[in-house]
């Protein structure tokens, strides 16, 4: 059977596409004919799509939106102009899948005309659907399969790679899928599950290893928190140090002690980090407390003294908005900004409603939303005026402070 994979490259800045590779690869090694095309390079998609004849087109869908609380851009118009543009010109079944189709799929499928989505972290979803097509079977609109997740090696070798650094833009690892944790706006478990699902160290290290073959040498893990469990990644972290493989790595890190632990610093310490960032949503307690975050601001005060003490660099990443929020929880946040002395801060307004999150279900027994709230395209926390321009005029006057659109995976 002939695959087409389609990175649509609707994100801005641009990121590199890790599990449609993962997909690529893992479905060439069991046979399949696939051809991987990423639109970040110019292409005539219509003239590739005549000459590969595929029977089957596959979409990924990372993202709804930018997650600006300004400036919104909105990416599924284009997608369902890119889809109708395919059905156009081949008679082939057109899938989506992504992030964004894990945690929506109905509505994702029905927005943007697709015929089935899949809803996955791994590969069995997809050989289901491919054993459905080849027995000329039913094929149902959506195929989950969340307790499912990537595992092997893989080459990564289908991407063009140095076109993302080029742009500034890291290039993605998995090192586990799932997240316990139950933060309170954070869509992390709805759409990988709730179960940590570890990938094997060695794996990780061998995929490092190939993007570094091929001069790729700046990799993010895009893990909800690369070190929780903690040991798992110090294992990796070791392996990295004693090839002396000396990669420029970023990931969000979990400050609280059981996860950002001596041992995990003195691995991160011996790999060359200048910098580390630190997920920390907030610096005031009683804003942790509601977002349901497992650490405290003593927490954030540790983590980031062991790195400054060391000679590291610390970056927070601060959202505001929560429905809780006062004046004086704004404030506090901004007084331990001039307490920690972190070296970046980022600095976010508004807390995308997602389902299946708890944020969402709270605004529902609220009554300020209801299940037919459309929350495809962008939704958000109402936030006061005054609380706007509070978090924009404080954040004014420290040099540490920018404003952030959610660009990870960049270069620093």
């Amino acid at each position: 059977m002939r695959i087409l994979l389609i990175n649509p490259n609707v994100l801005k800045p641009p990121i590199a596409p890790v599990g449609l590779e993962y997909t690529a690869e893992q479905l060439i090694k069991k046979g399949y004919t696939v051809k991987l095309i990423d639109q970040i390079e110019q292409v005539d998609l219509k003239e590739e799509v005549i000459a590969f004849n595929p029977q089957l087109i596959g979409l990924q869908i990372r993202n709804f939106d930018n997650t600006m609380f300004f400036n919104q851009q909105f990416y599924l118009d284009d997608i369902r102009e890119q889809i109708a543009e395919l059905k156009g010109i081949s008679e082939a079944k057109i899938m989506v899948g992504g992030t964004a189709v894990n945690l929506m799929p109905e509505e994702v499928i029905n927005y943007v005309g697709a015929d089935i989505a899949i809803a996955t972290k791994g590969f069995r979803a997809m050989e289901h659907l491919l054993s459905k097509l080849e027995k000329g079977e039913e094929v149902p609109k959506i195929i989950a399969d969340l307790d499912d997740y990537v595992q092997g090696s893989f080459k990564r070798n289908l991407i063009n790679h140095s076109i993302y650094e080029k742009k500034g833009t890291m290039i993605g690892v998995a090192t586990k899928f799932g997240c316990p944790f139950e933060c309170t706006y954070c869509d992390y478990p709805a759409v990988d599950g709730k179960r940590t699902k570890l990938r094997e160290p060695s794996e990780v290290v061998d995929e490092i290893r190939n993007l570094v073959k091929k001069g790729t040498m700046n990799i993010f893990f895009v893990d909800a928190n690369f070190n929780v469990p903690a040991w798992h990644a110090i294992k990796i972290l070791k392996i990295l140090n004693e090839e002396q493989l000396r990669i420029n790595w970023d990931a969000y890190l979990n400050p609280h002690p059981r996860m950002f632990t001596d041992e995990f610093f003195q691995e991160l310490f011996k790999s060359g980090k200048k910098y580390v960032n630190l997920g920390v949503d907030s610096l005031d307690d009683a804003t942790l407390r509601y977002l349901q975050k497992m650490f405290t601001v003593g927490d954030v005060k540790r983590a980031t003294e062991l790195c400054h003490k060391n000679g590291i660099k610390v970056n927070y990443n601060l959202l505001f908005g929560s429905p809780m929020e006062k004046r004086g929880n704004i404030l506090g946040s901004f007084r331990n900004i001039d307490m920690l002395k972190p070296d970046r801060v980022d600095v976010c307004i508004g807390l995308r409603v997602y389902k299946k999150t708890p944020l969402y279900y709270q605004l529902l027994k609220e009554g300020k939303i209801t299940e037919k709230t459309d929350i495809l395209k962008p939704y958000y926390v109402p936030i006061p005026e005054e609380n706007i321009a509070l978090i924009q005029e404080e954040a004014a006057k420290r040099p540490n402070c920018f404003s952030q659109s959610i660009e990870q995976f960049m270069i620093q």
